[in-house]
C-alpha cells in the first residue's frame, strides 16, 4: 500500500493522511482553516457541471473604452464546464459538516481543480477558469460566479436538472501541495503539555506520552466515543514511534486513558494530594505514576557512582509492587521512561 510520503502521488485520502500523522479530523480541518486550504472530491460520473454567473467582457483600459461600454450591461451566462476538470473543491467548513453529520449535500462550489501538464493539481476559481478555458471577441472574459452540478443526460434535448453531491468523509482528498502545508505547520508546531514541565528526568517517549495526554484529552475530544478515542490516540503513537511493537502502542493507550475509561486504572488515591496537583487534572493516575517513577530513577541514576539507569527488571518489579499497574503496561512504561541516553 502507498504512503502518503510516496513523491509519486499527487492527491492523498484524508483518512489516510489522518491516520499517517497521527492526528484527529478536527485537527485536520483546524489545519486547513489556518492555512486556508482546500479538500477535493472527485466529479461522480453521472454529474457534469456548469459555471453560471456574470459574463463580464475585458475590463477597460481607459476613460474613453469605459464610455463605450456604458450601454452594455453584464450578460447572465452558464457554461458548461471543460472534462478535463476531475475535482470539486471543498472548503473547510463542508469538511467539518461531514465529520458532524457522517455526509454532506452539496451543489454549489466556488472552485474546480485539475491535473495540469506536469501532473500537480492546478485550482480554479470562476475568473481564473474563464481566463483559461473561455474565448471570444472580447477574450479574455472574467466570470462572477460558481459552479453548479447537474444531473448528466443523453444527447436530447431535456431541461437540465440540478443534482447535488453527497459527500462522504472516505471520499475526500488532500493535493500533495496542501499535504507538504500541513506537514510542516505540523513540524513546526511546538508540544503543548498543559501544567507538565518536560525536563532532564523526561524521555522522548514519556515526553510523548504526556503531549498526546494533553492533545487528546485536555479538550472536548476526551468527550468522545471510548473506541474512536482508543484508535485515534493509537494512530497517534504508531505515527511518533514508528517501528515500535503492537503491544508498546496498546499499553500507551492505556497509560493515558482517563481513569473512568480504563478498567485496570490504579485507585486515584495511590497518588498524594499534593503529587496530584503537580499535574494537569486531565492526566491519568497511571501516566502520574509513571512520570514520578522516571524522576525516581532518574535521581537514582545520577547519585549512583556508575551514572547507570536502574535495571529494567528493578523498575517494572517495583512499579508492579507499588502501583498495581497491569503487568503489560509495567513493561511498556520501563521502555517508555527510559533516558535517551541509556537506549
Amino acid at each position: 500500500m502507498r504512503t502518503i510520503d510516496d513523491n509519486n502521488r499527487m492527491i492523498h485520502l484524508a483518512t489516510q493522511v489522518i491516520s499517517e500523522l497521527g492526528i484527529t479530523a478536527e485537527s485536520l480541518t483546524t489545519l486547513t482553516l489556518k492555512l486556508k486550504l482546500s479538500f477535493l472530491i472527485a466529479i461522480p460520473d453521472n454529474t457534469c457541471l456548469y459555471l453560471k454567473g456574470k459574463r463580464l467582457t475585458k475590463l477597460a483600459t481607459s476613460f474613453a473604452e469605459a464610455a463605450r461600454r456604458t450601454t452594455r450591461n453584464d450578460q447572465d451566462t452558464q457554461l458548461e464546464v471543460n472534462p478535463e476538470v476531475e475535482f470539486l473543491c471543498l472548503e473547510a467548513s463542508d469538511y467539518n459538516s461531514i465529520i458532524q453529520r457522517g455526509e454532506l449535500r452539496k451543489k454549489e462550489f466556488a472552485s474546480v481543480a485539475l491535473f495540469d501538464e506536469n501532473a500537480e493539481i492546478t485550482h480554479l476559481d470562476p475568473n481564473q477558469y474563464a481566463k483559461r478555458y473561455v474565448t471570444g471577441n472580447d477574450s479574455p472574459m472574467y466570470i462572477e460566479g460558481a459552479f453548479f452540478s447537474y444531473l448528466r443526460q443523453d444527447a436530447t434535448k431535456q431541461p437540465l436538472l440540478e443534482k447535488s453531491i453527497i459527500i462522504r468523509f472516505d471520499e475526500i482528498y488532500i493535493s500533495s501541495e496542501n499535504l507538504q502545508a500541513i506537514k510542516k505547520e505540523l513540524s513546526n508546531k511546538e508540544p503543548a503539555y498543559g501544567k507538565f514541565k518536560k525536563e532532564e528526568w523526561t524521555s522522548t517517549m514519556l515526553a510523548q506520552l504526556n503531549e498526546a495526554s494533553t492533545h487528546f484529552l485536555s479538550g472536548e475530544s476526551s468527550n468522545a466515543d471510548k473506541q474512536q478515542l482508543v484508535d485515534e490516540i493509537r494512530k497517534w503513537f504508531v505515527h511518533h514511534w514508528p517501528g515500535r511493537g503492537e503491544d508498546l502502542f496498546d499499553q500507551a493507550v492505556n497509560a493515558i486513558l482517563p481513569d473512568r475509561l480504563y478498567k485496570h486504572s490504579p485507585h486515584r488515591e495511590v497518588v498524594s494530594e499534593p503529587v496530584r496537583y503537580k499535574y494537569n487534572s486531565y492526566a491519568s493516575t497511571a501516566l502520574i505514576l509513571i512520570n514520578e517513577k522516571a524522576k525516581e530513577c532518574w535521581q537514582e541514576m545520577e547519585s549512583s557512582t556508575h551514572k547507570k539507569f536502574p535495571k529494567r527488571d528493578s523498575i517494572k518489579k517495583d512499579l508492579k509492587d507499588n502501583s498495581r499497574l497491569s503487568a503489560k503496561l509495567v513493561d511498556a512504561a520501563a521502555t517508555i521512561i527510559r533516558p535517551d541516553t541509556q537506549k
